[in-house]
Parts: structure tokens; sequence; C-alpha cells
């Protein structure tokens, strides 16, 4: 019986054990697929919007699901515990089956394409210990569930486009060791007792936001931060006091806030462990704390672009053994650079520019071994450049607008590391040598200083070279025809120098050699003395150009046709030189046109209708030439135009009616043409001109008073036409008029006293015309003596000399004397000028005899002159 029941009892258990057994694997496999299933709906919600379908093929079901791209799972369960798909370019929403992963304790999604909201279902993560959603496209508020997350240690939200307020809850995980939000777009204030329940905190990022208000002084009970980063935001006030207490701080951010006038607190200097202190246009005023300079882990110190004065101490480097960077630049620092820096055998950067630091580069900068970047532009430094700078692996020398005298030591002109040379705005001497060999530079800066001699046609072997500044020296020769062997070039500045053409041909031949540069941008080659013709070969020239600047080099010949080739030319400077012929049609096809000045040369026929065609044109500059015939009316329809002068040419008829819609116009300058008619009303159209030259002209007719309407005036000329009737009392409208000759033309009538009232008038001239009664001797009136009233036979009283005031005329035989005596005296005076014209026309020299052009101008003054005797 015994046995039986033992037998029994064994059974029993036996089965109890198994089906334990078999229900505890059943409910394993459950839960291993459901977490399947909650990657399986993930992947299809990917797969949805992806049109890569990267999950598909990195996670096929014939693959268990511990050993998906990706995963990794618990050894005991066989949960998933981690989910990694960072930087595979998923695009997508993310999904809430996610939030069914509930041993998950890693979610890395970072560097994809996310976009949208947290899903509220990934609140029910409860294991989750690291979030990493950086570099993605999500949006909206960051949710306050965040904070129920209690045994979170890592939230990286950095790089989205979150809104909003940092939710305060999530200043109360206790487990927190990190927390990142950096570069997303939240507002509002970091709370005051933000510390409090943050004991672990090590790394807190919040910049590149909208964040305001003060850094509250609780943020330095978080002991044990080693990196702090709240730069790029609107925070103010202070940097308290208690940020000494972060002994274990590494790397602190400030910069680009607005710390209106602070000071740097010396308790910094207590942040002994710290490596990299940078806070750069933070508004920061007064000096450098002593303290900064005995923080031995330094490595690299930024207060650039602050207020910061006074000098650095010379001792500076003896307790920053560590120092690889530092950059002041941008303060109001002075004094000598601490003569202990140039021992600083580990510094790699050393940025100064921008200060009032004086003295001399020494010899002893040959010990900065390490140095890479040099940065002492806008200084007040001087003296010679050492031959031991050029001992350096530097990729970087910047040292422009300086007072360094001296040549540049020829060596420097083999640093091979060497890709950007700023020695701009100095003094230097010399001549450049003729072995360069600088393989990896892309920029050159030697302008504005004092070189000498010809450019070297080694300045190729710089065949990476992308910019080339040599303007405002003393350079002289041709320039070379091996430029075009620099295939990068993008700029070439070469004006300002005693550059001539090459011998033995009239062409400047280094335009062939300049259209193997297919990437040049802009050209200048202006106040040289080229003497030379423009190729056919300047239509061949990059398509990227977009510059071209050569005014006053003496350049010949005709503009080739060809030049209507340079499709992206914005802006095309000829003025000033011998250039004859007349004005190429084909410039109507440089549709992109915003600035084109030939003035001052030979130019001669009509102005091509073609030109109506640079539809974007804003200055339009063609004065000083021979151009004749009528000006083209199809110009009115340039609306961009903001700059007009066509003065000094040989123009005839009528101003076309269209100009008066050119409401964009600043400046109209027609003077020095023979146009005739008159001025239409529609001039007051003009809202926004400052500035109208139409003197020298034959205009006739009245002065219309519509002129009071562009009330931005500040300059007129209507001087030497033929204009008549009274002048207009709507000029007293023009309340910031400087300016204003009316002189030599008929004018009548009296002087309307409410020019006085123009506050600003600084000249006024209304002589020889024929205006009449008592000048005004009210507001700026008192400001103009005789000379600009004179020749106006019926005007009266100061400060016309030996005329007190006006009397009424009474008809005697002393009255009728004095007119005769006066008759006689402008007689004298028209005599006399007829003599002087007749004198100047006969010249013998051509180049001396004025112009037919200034005859007739001096012929209308001399007729104005007789009316006055009649």
């Amino acid at each position: 019986m015994d046995i039986r029941i033992c037998f029994l009892s064994c059974t029993i258990l036996n089965f109890f054990l198994t089906s334990t057994i078999f229900l505890s694997s059943c409910s394993a496999q459950k839960t291993i697929l459901d977490d399947r299933h909650a990657l399986t709906a993930f992947k299809a919600h990917i797969t949805h919007s992806d049109p890569n379908n990267i999950l598909s093929l990195l996670w096929s079901d014939k693959i268990p699901t511990c050993k998906l791209e990706g995963v990794s799972c618990s050894v005991r369960r066989q949960r998933v515990t981690s989910l990694n798909l960072s930087n595979m370019n998923l695009t997508a929403t993310i999904s809430p089956h996610l939030g069914n992963l509930s041993f998950l304790s890693s979610l890395f999604l970072n560097f994809n394409n996310f976009h949208g909201f947290l899903p509220m279902e990934l609140a029910n993560l409860r294991r989750l210990q690291r979030l990493h959603l950086q570099y993605n496209n999500l949006s909206g508020q960051v949710p306050v569930w965040l904070g129920n997350f209690q045994r979170i240690e890592e939230i990286v939200l950095s790089n989205n486009s979150f809104t909003g307020f940092i939710p305060s809850s999530v200043f109360n995980i206790s487990s927190l060791t990190v927390l990142s939000l950096v570069a997303n777009d939240f507002s509002g204030a970091l709370p005051e007792n933000i510390c409090d329940d943050l004991p672990n905190l090590e790394i807190l990022s919040v910049a590149i936001n909208r964040l305001h208000g003060q850094i509250p002084a609780n943020l330095f009970k978080c002991i044990k931060l080693q990196k702090l980063s709240l730069s790029y935001n609107q925070f103010s006030g202070s940097i308290p006091r208690q940020i000494g207490n972060l002994t274990d701080l590494r790397e602190l951010y400030l910069g680009f806030n607005n710390f209106k006038e602070a000071t740097i607190p010396r308790e910094i200097g207590n942040l002994v462990q710290l490596e990299r202190l940078d806070i750069p246009s933070a508004s920061l005023t007064g000096r450098i704390p002593s303290s900064i300079f005995n923080m031995s882990s330094l490595q690299t110190l930024n207060f650039q672009n602050n207020k910061l004065f006074g000098s650095l101490p010379q001792d500076i480097i003896y307790n920053l053994p560590a120092l690889e960077n530092i950059s002041f630049s941008m303060n109001n620092l002075s004094g000598r650079i601490p003569s202990s820096l140039w021992e600083c055998k580990g510094l790699q950067n050393l940025i100064l520019k921008e200060n009032e630091f004086t003295g001399s580069i020494p010899k002893n900068i040959g010990n900065l071994t390490s140095l890479q970047f040099l940065y002492l532009k806008y200084n007040k430094l001087t003296g010679t450049l050492p031959d031991e700078i050029a001992n350096l692996n530097l990729e970087m020398i910047v040292i422009g607008n300086n007072g360094f005298t001296g040549p540049i030591p020829s060596k420097i002109f083999n640093i091979s590391t060497l890709r950007h040379i700023d020695f701009q705005f100095n003094h230097l001497s010399g001549h450049l040598p003729s072995d360069i060999r600088l393989p990896n530079l892309e920029q050159l800066y030697l302008d504005n200083n004092e070189l000498d001699g010809w450019i070297p046609s080694s300045i190729t072997n710089a065949s990476k070279i992308t910019l080339l500044q040599l303007y405002g020296n003393y350079f002289d020769g041709p320039i070379p025809n091996t430029l075009g062997n620099l295939k990068f070039l993008k700029k070439l500045h070469l004006a300002d120098n005693s550059l001539i053409k090459e011998s033995g041909t009239t062409e400047l031949s280094f335009f062939n050699s300049l259209t193997n540069c297919r990437f040049l941008q802009t050209l200048t080659i202006s106040q040289n003395y080229l003497k030379g013709f423009i190729p056919n070969s300047v239509g061949n020239l990059s398509t990227s150009l977009y510059y071209f600047e050569a005014y006053e080099s003496n350049i010949k010949g005709k503009i080739p046709a060809e030049i209507g080739n340079l499709s992206g030319i914005q802006v095309l400077e000829l003025s000033g030189n011998e250039l004859r012929g007349t004005i190429p049609t084909t410039m109507g096809r440089l549709t992109e046109m915003g600035r084109l000045r030939l003035s001052g040369n030979i130019l001669q026929g009509s102005i091509p209708k073609d030109l109506c065609n640079l539809k974007i044109i804003g200055e339009l500059d063609l004065s000083h030439n021979r151009l004749g015939g009528s000006i083209p009316p199809c110009m009115g329809e340039l609306i961009t135009l903001e700059k007009l002068n066509l003065s000094s040419n040989e123009l005839t008829f009528d101003i076309p009616s269209s100009f008066w819609s050119l409401v964009k116009l600043n400046q109209l300058n027609l003077s020095s043409n023979l146009l005739n008619g008159s001025v239409a009303p529609d001039i007051g159209n003009l809202n926004i001109i400052t500035h109208i030259d139409l003197s020298r002209n034959q205009l006739s007719g009245d002065i219309p008073t519509t002129i009071g309407k562009a009330q931005m005036l500040n300059f007129i000329s209507l001087a030497d036409n033929r204009l008549q009737g009274s002048i207009p009392e709507s000029f007293s409208n023009l309340k910031g008029l400087e300016f204003l000759d009316l002189s030599t033309n008929n004018l009548s009538g009296e002087m309307p006293g409410s020019l006085g009232t123009i506050r600003y008038l600084q000249y006024l001239n209304v002589s020889f015309n024929m205006l009449q009664g008592e000048i005004p001797a009210t507001g700026s009136f008192a400001n103009f003596g005789a000379e600009s009233f004179a020749h106006n036979f019926g005007l009266c009283g100061p400060p016309l000399p030996n005329v007190s005031q006006c009397k009424p005329q009474r008809v005697t035989k002393s009255s009728k004397l004095m007119e005769r005596v006066e008759e006689h005296k402008y007689a004298e005076e028209c005599v006399t000028a007829i003599l002087e014209l007749a004198l100047d026309c006969s010249v013998d020299s051509a180049a001396e005899r004025i112009t037919m052009k200034e005859a007739g101008h001096r012929l209308g003054k001399i007729r104005l002159m007789l009316q006055m005797t009649r």
C-alpha cells in the first residue's frame, strides 16, 4: 500500500513539474513573439514611408528576433533590451508600437529623418535608461511624461525642432546623468530649483535655443557636472560666482548670450579640472581675472568678441602647460603680446585679431612647433617679420592690417602646409621670390602694401589657389600669361599697380590665358598702365564671371562684341580708359547686369536700344563720352534703375517722358548735352530721387511746380539752360535740399521768400537771370553772398554790393545816366567775354582748344548778358 501511495505521489509530482516547465516555455515563447510583433509593426511603419526599404532588407522574416540588425536581447529572458538604428537614413514618424517593447532599456534612433511628435505609447517604456533621438526632424513639445522614467540616465534630443518650454518634470529625475537638448527651439527660463533633484547630472547641454532670463545660482549645486553648455541663447544678467563650486567641470560653454556689461567672476579659476573655457560674444567687460591663467588643465581658452580690456600677464603660459587654443580676438586688449606665449610648444591656434596689441613678432616664434593658425590681424603690431616664422608648419597666417615693414621672408613661400596667407594693409616691401612653392595654398592676400617688381610666373605653382589679391602695390611688368594654369582660381585682383602689357603685342594677351580659369568669378585690373587692346577672347572667359573691373587702365581700342558672351556678368566697369568706337549691341545680352560703367572714354554713335534688355540694372553710367542722337525712350522701362548718368555727351532732342516713371531712380544726371524741350510736370513722380542735374543743355519752358513733390531731393541743378518764368514756391517743400543752382537761364519775377525756410540749403545760385525785386533777408538767405544773385539787373538789396536797400525808381536825368552807365558796364563785360571766347577757340593745339559744346555754353551766358543791356 505504501509503495503504491509513493508511486502515485511521484507520478503526480512529475506531472506538475512537467506542466510547469511546459507552461513556462509557452509563456516565454509568447513574450518573444510580442517583441517580434512590435518590431514587425515598427518595420511596416517605416517601410510605408521609406522609399529605400532599408529595414525590409535588413530585417528578413527568417532572421531570429535577437539577431536582427540593431537589436540586442537579454541573455536569460531573451527579451529585446536595446534597439539601435542610428545613422540608417530612416524616414518616418516614430511608431507607437515601440511602446510594447516593455524590457527596452536603450533606444537609439539618432541621425535619421524621423519627424512628427513623440508618441504617448513610449511612456510605457518604464525600464528605459538611454534615449537618443538627436539629429532628426522631430517637433512639438517635449511631453511631460518623460519625467516618469525614473531609471533613465541619458536623454539626448539635440538637433530637432522641439518647441515650447522644457518640462519641469525632466529636472526631477534623480538618476539623470546626461540631458542634451541642443539646437531646438525651446523658450522660457531654466527653473530656479533646477539642481535640487539632479544629484548625478554630469552633462547639461541646452545650447542653440531661445532660453532667456538669468542663469539660476541653483544650477551650480549640480557638483558632478563635467560639461555645461548654455551657448547661443538669450541669457542675461551675470555669471554667478557659485560657478566656482563645479570643481569636476571639464567643459564650459556660455558664449553668444547677453551678459550685458558683466565681468568674468574670478571664481572660475577654482575649476581646476577645466579643459575648455568658451565664452565668446557674450558682452563681457572688464579685465580677464588672473586666476584663469592658473588653470593647469586648460586646453582651450576663448573670449573672442567681448569688451575685455587691459593687458595679458607676461608669464601667461607658465601655469598653462596644456594650452592648445587661445582666442581673445575682437576685444580691447592692449600692451605687448606676452613673451611667454612664444614658448608654448603645444600651442596650435593663436587668435588675437582685432585688439590693440603693440610690439613686434619675436624670433622665438619659431618655438611654436605645433602652431597651425596664427591670427594677429587688426592690431598695432610693427617691425619686420622674422625669418623663423617660416620654420613653422602653419596652415593659416593672418597678420594683415598692422604696421609691419620690410620684406616678406622668402621661405614663407615654401611652407607646404599653408592654405591661407593674409599680409594685406601693411607696409611690406621688396620683391616676391622667383621660386614660389605653395602646393596647398588656397588664398593669398598681399594687397595694400609696398611690394614691387614683377609678379613671378612661379605663382602658378600654387595650383590650388582660388583667390589672388595683389592690388594696391607697386608691381610692374606684364601680367603673367601663365595665370591660366590656376585652374581653381575664382578671384583675381591686380588693380592699382603699375602693370603693363606684354611687349611685342598690341593686345592684352593675359586674357587669352585666363580663359582656362573656368571658375573665375571676379577680375579687377583697374588703375594700371596696360595700354593695350581687349582681345576678342574676353568673350571666352568663365560664364561664372560676375564682376569685371578695368577702369583707368589706359585700355585702348574698341569694346569687343564678344563681351556679350559673359552671360553671368553683374558688374562691368570700363570707365576712364581710351576706348573708342560704338557701344556693342551685344551688351544687350548681359541680362544679369546690375551695374554698367563706360564713362570717361571716347565712345561715339548712339546709345544702343539693346541696353533696354538689361531689365535688372541698377546703375548705368555712360557719361563723358561722345555719344549722340536721342536717348532711347525704352530706357524708361528699366524700372530697377537707381542711378543714371548720361552727362557730358552730345545727346539731342527731348528727355524721354518715360524717364519720369522710373520710381526707383535715386540719381539722374543728364547735364552737358544738347537736350531741348521742357522739363515735364511728371518729374514730381520721382518720389525717392535725391540728385537731379539737367544743367548745360538747351531746355526751355517753365520749371514745373510739381518738382516740389520730389521731397527727397537734396541736389538740383538746372543751370545753363533757357528756362523761363518764375522760380516755383514749391521748392520750399524740399526740406532736405542742400544744393540749388538755377543760374544762367531766363528766369524772371521775384525771389520767393519761402526759399529761406529750407533749413539745410548750403548752396544757392540764381545768377545770370532776369530776376527783380528785393532779395529776402530771412532764413537761409543770410548765408549767401553776392555771387549767388549776380547779374540780375532787377535784383536789389543786400548782399549785392553798393546797394543797401531797394528804392522806388524815379525817372530823372541822374537815374537815366546811371542806367546808361550800368548798360555800358554790361556791354563791356560782353565784349570782353566774346574776345576771350574767340581766343580760346583759336588755340593752335587741338588738345588745349575748347570743344564746340563748351563754346556753345559760353555763348549762352553772353546772350543773357546782352539781354540785360536792353
